[in-house]
């Protein structure tokens, strides 16, 4: 069996899960708990959905930025849902659209890898911001 892992911010060319709070390296994101400038608030956490800002994530997997979202300027915020059982994601639905279908795949395929408590089942809901700099 392999240690969980750990992975920290994101790298450079890397889309960045919003709820971590260490200082991203250059070149990605800074992720924030508020939206960036210009985007609309996220909605509350529907009831019976938990916010990962209050949870243990055992295993963290950042999304890659994909090259051709980068070459086209392409940045956004996507919201995911996760279905998750005995600590491991089951599905993965977006909630709000980054507005761009590759920015989306991206965060649901890095989320499907996430691995939280074995004692957590239920609904997560994660946004992930994706911005170039």
């Amino acid at each position: 069996m392999h240690p969980p892992d750990t992975t920290e911010p994101a790298q450079p060319g890397r889309a960045a899960p919003q709820e971590q709070v260490a200082p991203a390296p250059a070149g990605t994101s800074t992720p924030k708990p508020e939206p960036g400038a210009g985007e609309p608030p996220l909605p509350a956490v529907p009831e019976g959905v938990l916010d990962v800002q209050t949870l243990e994530v055992l295993r963290r997997v950042d999304p890659a930025y994909p090259p051709s979202s980068r070459k086209r300027g392409e940045e956004g915020t996507a919201v995911l849902l996760l279905s998750v059982a005995k600590g491991k994601v089951q599905e993965v639905a977006v909630e709000k659209s980054s507005g761009f279908p590759r920015l989306d795949e991206a965060a649901a395929a890095a989320l499907r890898r996430w691995l939280f408590s074995p004692s957590l089942t239920g609904q997560v809901r994660v946004p992930v911001v994706f911005r170039l700099e």
